[in-house]
C-alpha cells in the first residue's frame, strides 16, 4: 500500500501530479509487459519473496524498496535498488524458506525517514528471524507447538509507526500463530479456525487498508478475522466443494476485492472417487460471496498480486503457465510472459509482489530466479529494430551517434548477434563498424559489464540504458582513436 508521508515539497507535487492522472485515467487497458531477469547471482529457484521500504531523504527522488528472495537450497539475499544487486543475508537458516514477510520500524527525521526492518522466514523447522543489522539468521519460534510452517503474513502494510503496532502471523501445519512483539513469542490463535487433521494454516493475508481484517486458507477453505486474529468466521465459497486454498489477496485500493485459489474437491474427498481441480475465486464484498474466475480456469494460481495506484490492476503467478494480467479487477484474464524464463519453456511462478513505495516494479519469483516487469511508471522500455539494440533480455537498449570527418552525423543501426551482443553499421549495411555487448557479471561484483570494439576510427559516442532502473552511460569516441574499452563496473 502507498503510504503517505511527510517528504520534500518536491516530491510532493510530483506525487500529487502523478496520482492525479491515475485517478484521472485508471488503466483499463492491458499493460504491454516486458520480464527482464534480475537475479540473484547464478538464477536459483525461488521459492519466496517479500519487499520492504527503504530509507530515504526527502530532498531526493524516492529509493526502490527492499527486495528479499529466498531461494531453494541457497539462503536468503537482499537487494537494495530493485534487483540491480544482491547481497546475501547470511548464514543461520535450517532449511529453504517456503515463505518471508517484513516487519519495520519507522523513524522521522529532519526531511529523512529510516526504517528498523526485520526479516521473518519460514521453514519446514521452524521461523527464523533477521534483525536490523545482524550477519545470520536466529531461530525465532518461542511459543510455536508446530515447526511446519506454511506462510507468513504481516497485518497492515508492515510499518510500525506513530504508535501502531504491527503483528506477524504465521500459518503451520499445527494452525495460526502471531506475534505481537517482533517475533520474541508466538501464540496460537484457535477461536473459529479448524483443529485436527483440518488445522493446517497454508495462507495468510492481511487488508493493507485495514489491519484488523485478515484471511486464513486450510484445506477445508477460507476463514477471515476482523479483530486482527482473535476470533475467525468461515466463508462460504461454495456449497458444493471445498477448498484447499493455497493462495490469497486483497486489492489494496478496492478491500472489498479479494482472490483465492487453491485445489477443490467434493466433501467427500480424499474418501470417494470424485476428481480434485484447481479453482481461483473472486469476492467483490470483503468474502461473502464468492465466483469462480472462468479466466483461470485449469491453472493453479500460487500468488496473486494488485497494483496500490492502477486500479483493477491484478496479476496472478501459476504453476507452469508463467503470469496472467487483468485490467478490470479479475474479470477477464490474459497471459504476460514476454521475456519470462530462459527462452525454452516458461517457468513456474512460486511469488509475485510489487514494490510497496514506487508502484513501478511487479517481481516474480520464478524456478529460474526473480524476474522484474516495469509498470510503466519510471522505466523505459527497450524496443529491438532501426538504431537500437536491446541487450540482455532487453534490460539494456543500447544506441550509436556517430559523425564523420565532413561533420556528416547519424545514427548506427543496431544488428542483433546473441542475447548480449550486437553491432552498428553507420554508412552501408553490409559493413560494420562497431561491437557492442553487456554481460551480467553480478556473480563476481555485483555489475552488469559493458565491452565495445571499434571497426572504424569516426567520432561517435555510444548510450546505454538500464531499462529497469532508467541508468544511463555513455561511452565517447574521439575521431582517429580505434577503441575497445572493457566498463566492469558499467551497471
Amino acid at each position: 500500500m502507498l503510504r503517505i508521508r511527510p517528504v520534500g515539497r518536491s516530491i510532493v507535487s510530483a506525487l500529487a501530479v502523478f496520482l492525479a492522472l491515475a485517478t484521472v485515467a485508471p488503466a483499463r487497458t492491458a499493460l504491454a509487459l516486458r520480464w527482464i531477469p534480475v537475479g540473484p547471482p547464478g538464477n536459483p529457484a525461488i521459492g519466496a519473496l517479500a519487499v520492504g521500504k527503504a530509507d530515504y531523504v526527502a530532498i531526493s527522488a524516492p529509493r526502490p524498496s527492499l527486495l528479499f528472495a529466498a531461494t531453494v537450497g541457497a539462503g536468503v539475499f537482499r537487494s537494495n535498488d530493485g534487483g540491480g544487486a544482491w547481497t546475501s543475508t547470511g548464514s543461520g537458516l535450517g532449511g529453504s524458506p517456503v515463505a518471508l514477510a517484513v516487519r519495520q520500524v519507522f523513524h522521522m527525521g529532519v526531511d529523512t525517514g529510516s526504517y528498523d526492518t526485520t526479516v521473518f522466514a519460514g521453514t519446514s523447522g521452524g521461523i527464523y528471524r533477521l534483525t536490523p543489522g545482524a550477519t545470520a539468521w536466529v531461530l525465532s519460534s518461542v511459543g510455536l507447538t508446530s515447526l511446519d510452517v506454511r506462510a507468513l503474513a504481516v497485518s497492515g502494510d508492515g510499518v510500525v509507526d506513530r504508535g501502531k503496532s504491527v503483528a506477524v502471523f504465521a500459518g503451520t501445519a499445527g494452525g495460526l500463530f502471531a506475534s505481537a512483539d517482533g517475533g520474541d513469542s508466538w501464540v496460537r490463535k484457535t477461536v473459529g479456525l479448524p483443529s485436527g487433521a483440518d488445522g493446517a494454516i497454508t495462507a495468510v493475508a492481511s487488508d493493507p487498508s485495514t489491519p484488523s481484517t485478515l484471511y486464513a486458507g486450510t484445506n477445508v477453505g477460507l476463514f477471515k478475522s476482523t479483530d486482527v486474529g482473535e476470533t475467525w468466521s468461515k466463508l462460504n465459497t461454495s456449497s458444493t466443494t471445498k477448498i484447499a486454498v493455497a493462495a490469497i489477496a486483497v486489492d489494496p485500493l478496492t478491500a472489498s476485492r479479494v482472490y483465492a485459489a487453491g485445489i477443490a474437491g467434493p466433501p467427500c474427498s480424499p474418501l470417494c472417487l470424485a476428481p480434485s481441480f484447481p479453482v481461483s475465486l473472486r469476492s467483490l464484498d470483503g468474502g461473502t460471496t464468492w465466483a469462480t474466475i472462468d479466466g483461470l480456469g485449469g491453472r493453479l494460481v500460487s500468488a496473486f498480486a494488485a497494483t496500490s495506484n492502477l486500479p483493477a490492476i491484478v496479476f496472478a503467478a501459476t504453476a507452469g503457465d508463467g503470469v496472467f494480467q487483468s485490467v478490470d479487477g479479475g474479470g477477464t484474464w490474459a497471459a504476460v510472459n514476454d521475456g519470462l524464463g530462459n527462452g525454452l519453456a516458461i517457468p513456474s511462478v512460486s511469488s509475485l509482489v510489487i514494490d510497496p513505495v514506487l508502484p513501478s516494479y511487479l517481481f516474480a519469483g520464478t524456478g529460474q530466479g526473480v524476474f522484474c516487469a516495469p509498470l510503466g511508471q519510471v522505466a523505459v522500455t527497450c524496443s529491438s529494430g532501426g538504431p537500437t539494440l536491446c541487450l540482455s533480455s532487453h534490460r539494456f537498449g543500447v544506441t550509436v551517434l556517430w559523425r564523420d570527418p565532413r561533420n556528416n552525423v547519424g545514427k548506427g543501426q543496431g544488428i542483433p548477434m546473441t542475447d548480449n551482443a550486437g553491432a552498428f553499421w553507420f554508412f552501408s549495411a553490409n559493413n560494420v563498424e562497431l561491437t557492442v555487448k553487456v554481460v551480467d557479471g553480478r556473480a563476481f561484483n555485483e555489475k552488469f559489464w559493458v565491452f565495445y570494439g571499434a571497426l572504424s576510427n569516426v567520432e561517435y559516442t555510444i548510450t546505454v540504458t538500464d531499462t529497469l532502473t532508467g541508468t544511463v552511460k555513455t561511452y565517447f569516441n574521439p575521431e582517429g582513436q580505434l577503441a575497445s574499452v572493457a566498463d566492469t563496473s558499467a551497471f
